[in-house]
């Protein structure tokens, strides 16, 4: 929904528009940094899992859950690493949902109308022959396995209980300024 949003906000209104933002956005993961800058054949990184549609994904989560029971055996709800992997799982299934031509324009109009929650195409089962969104679908079977490879790196990067903590407030901070730009009238 963000990356829609965020598509039609940009100027992003052809399919292939929105092609190309993905391909290039999944391209050495730059949809995971804050800042990517591609010269001379080389590609620097800054502000790993802070990327935009990461950092708006996740807050969207954080501020739709804020109220509800923490269960810590689940995690410290301080630190939740887990749902920023799943922040960025979910930014990187939609950004190969539209590389892939598994999402258009026409297919959201098409679920508008038809009250879908999605717009995604479902593809011809190799087995039944019918149509079938299996292979798409935001299941662990399909994404598990990023996940947590996400949250291995998320684990990595801030292994240092001082730069973790340094790292939570600073991404804290970009979420609130992310949130109120969301909730503020323009």
């Amino acid at each position: 929904m963000f990356l829609n949003t965020f598509f039609s906000d940009s100027g992003y209104d052809t399919d292939e528009a929105r092609r190309e933002f993905s391909r290039e956005a999944l391209s050495d993961y730059a949809f995971l940094y804050a800042k990517v800058v591609r010269k001379d054949g080389e590609v620097k990184r800054n502000g790993i899992f802070r990327g935009p549609l990461v950092l708006q994904t996740f807050a969207t989560h954080l501020t739709s859950t804020h109220d509800a029971i923490s269960v810590h055996p689940l995690g410290d709800p301080g630190k939740p690493k887990g749902v920023l992997a799943l922040a960025a799982t979910a930014v990187e299934r939609a950004l190969t949902l539209w590389n892939d031509g598994l999402i258009s324009l026409d297919s959201l109009k098409l679920a508008q109308r038809s009250s879908s929650t999605s717009g995604i195409i479902k593809l011809i089962n190799k087995s039944t022959g019918k149509k079938s969104g299996k292979s798409t679908d935001f299941t662990q079977a399909n994404w598990a396995s990023v996940t947590m490879e996400y949250l291995s790196s998320i684990n990595s990067n801030f292994h240092d209980v001082r730069r973790l903590i340094a790292s939570w407030r600073k991404l804290l901070s970009l979420l609130r300024a992310v949130t109120r730009r969301f909730e503020d009238p323009p």
